[in-house]
C-alpha cells in the first residue's frame, strides 16, 4: 500500500523481511520474494496509483529541471503548499572542551542547492497528504463538538461518529468530484498525462462504503 506514497524497493525488501522473520530462506530466496512482490505483484495490482505517483515525481523532476526551486500548490481547503528542499551545507567547527579538542558540523544559515533527489521522493507523499489534511480541515472547518485527528484518523464522541462518518464521505466525494490531480498540475505548470486517469470509479459509491477512512 505504500508504494505509491514512493517507497523504495530498499523498504519494500525491510517490511518483507519482517514480515518473514523466523522463515528459513535458501540464499538469494529474499531478493526473488521481493522482485515478485515489488516489481511485479504491488504495480501490477496497484498500476493505477503507481501511474499517478509516477506522473507527480516525473512533473516535479521536470519543474526542478526547469530552473525552479520551490514547488508550490494550493490544497482544496485553501491552505498554500511550499515544497522548498535543499542540500544541507555546513561548516566543520574544531573547539576544545576541557582540554579535549572536538569536532561537529554546524549548518549554514544560507539555503544550499536544490535537492531534486528530495524533491522527487517527497512530491507524491506531500501531494497525498496535503490532499488528507484537505479533506479533515473541509470536514471540520465548521463542526462544534469535540473532535481530534492524528493524520488520516478521525476521534470523537461515539454519538458523533456517524455524523462525523457522513461529513467525512460527503467532503471527499465534493473535493473528488473535480479534477484534483489535473489542478495541482495545472498550479505547478506541469503538463498533465490524460492517460494515467482510469476513471472507472463513481465518486458516490463511496457513501456506501463501511470501511472508507480511519
Amino acid at each position: 500500500m505504500t508504494t505509491p506514497y514512493g517507497v523504495t524497493r530498499h523498504s519494500a525488501r525491510d517490511y518483507i523481511r519482517q514480515e518473514l522473520k523466523g522463515v528459513t530462506l535458501e540464499k538469494g530466496e529474499l531478493s526473488e520474494i521481493v522482485k515478485a512482490i515489488y516489481d511485479f505483484g504491488v504495480k501490477e495490482i496497484f498500476s493505477g496509483p503507481v501511474l499517478c505517483m509516477n506522473f507527480i515525481q516525473g512533473a516535479v523532476k521536470e519543474q526542478i529541471k526547469s530552473g525552479k526551486e520551490v514547488i508550490e500548490w494550493v490544497t482544496p481547503s485553501g491552505f498554500p503548499v511550499v515544497q522548498n528542499l535543499r542540500i544541507t551545507q555546513t561548516e566543520r567547527i574544531a573547539t576544545k572542551l576541557l582540554g579535549t579538542t572536538l569536532t561537529a558540523n554546524i549548518a549554514k544559515q544560507d539555503p544550499g542547492p536544490v535537492d531534486i533527489d528530495h524533491h522527487v521522493s517527497a512530491s507524491a507523499p506531500n501531494v497525498i497528504h496535503s490532499l488528507d489534511a484537505a479533506l479533515l480541515h473541509c470536514v471540520f472547518a465548521n463542526w462544534e463538538g469535540p473532535f481530534t485527528v492524528i493524520h488520516d484518523c478521525v476521534l470523537g464522541r461515539s454519538c458523533d461518529m456517524d455524523l462525523i462518518a457522513k461529513a467525512v464521505r460527503n467532503e471527499f466525494v465534493s473535493i473528488y468530484s473535480q479534477p484534483v490531480l489535473r489542478n495541482w498540475a495545472n498550479q505547478i505548470g506541469a503538463v498533465f498525462d490524460e492517460s494515467i486517469m482510469k476513471n472507472t470509479l463513481d465518486i458516490n459509491d463511496v457513501q456506501a462504503s463501511p470501511y472508507f477512512f480511519c
